[in-house]
C-alpha cells in the first residue's frame, strides 16, 4: 500500500509542475500576438450567435458552426470580449496537458514524461493562439489516445465508449447539424451500445 501512494505521488509531482508551468506560459501569451482576421471571424461568429442568430442560417459561417455555440458560451461566462474566447482556449489548453503526460508516462519516466509535455505545449497552442476548430480537436483526439491505449491494456469496454464518445464530441461540436439529426445520432449511439 506504501508503495502505491508513492508511485501515485511521484507520477503526480511532476503533472503538478507541467501543469504550473504551463498555465504560467500560456496566460503570460493571452493578452498578446492577436491574429485579427482569423479572431474577428471567430469573435464576430460567436456574438453572432450569442445575439440568437443561427450559423449558415442567419449569417455565413466560416466553419462548421459549433464552435461559435462553444466561443458564445465563453462570452456569456467571461465577458463579450475576444479575451473570453482565448479563455475558452487556456482551458482546453490545460485540460489537454494531463492527457499528453499521461500518454507520455505509460512509455517514460515521470520526468521524461513532464518534459515531453512540455515539448507538446511548445509546439502547439502557443504557436497560434487563435482558438480555432483545430485545437480542440487536437484535445478530444489526445484524450481519445489515451483512452484507447487503456482499452489496450485493459479491454474495458468502458475505454472503448469513452474514446468513441469524444469522436462524437469532436464531430457534433464542429459539424453544424440540425438538433434532430443530433439526436437522432445520439440515440443510435446508445442503442448500440446496449
Amino acid at each position: 500500500m506504501h508503495s502505491s501512494k508513492y508511485k501515485s505521488l511521484k507520477l503526480a509531482l511532476p503533472l503538478i509542475c507541467v501543469m504550473v508551468i504551463s498555465g504560467s506560459y500560456l496566460y503570460g501569451k493571452l493578452a498578446y500576438e492577436w491574429i485579427p482576421h482569423d479572431e474577428g471571424l471567430l469573435g464576430q461568429s460567436a456574438h453572432r450567435v450569442l445575439n440568437g442568430e443561427l450559423p449558415h442560417h442567419d449569417f455565413q459561417e466560416a466553419y462548421t458552426g459549433g464552435l461559435s455555440y462553444l466561443h458564445a458560451a465563453s462570452m456569456s461566462e467571461f465577458g463579450v470580449s475576444l479575451y473570453s474566447i482565448r479563455l475558452c482556449l487556456f482551458i482546453t489548453a490545460l485540460l489537454t496537458i494531463p492527457a499528453w503526460y499521461l500518454i507520455a508516462a505509460r512509455f517514460l519516466t515521470p520526468i521524461a514524461a513532464a518534459t515531453t509535455s512540455l515539448v507538446c505545449l511548445t509546439w502547439s497552442f502557443p504557436n497560434y493562439l487563435a482558438a480555432l476548430p483545430t485545437w480542440y480537436t487536437l484535445a478530444l483526439a489526445s484524450w481519445t489516445l489515451f483512452a484507447l491505449l487503456n482499452y489496450g491494456d485493459s479491454l474495458a469496454w468502458k475505454w472503448l465508449a469513452i474514446a468513441g464518445l469524444l469522436c462524437g464530441i469532436s464531430i457534433l461540436s464542429l459539424i453544424h447539424i440540425s438538433e434532430p439529426t443530433r439526436l437522432g445520432m445520439i440515440s443510435y449511439a446508445v442503442f448500440c451500445l446496449k
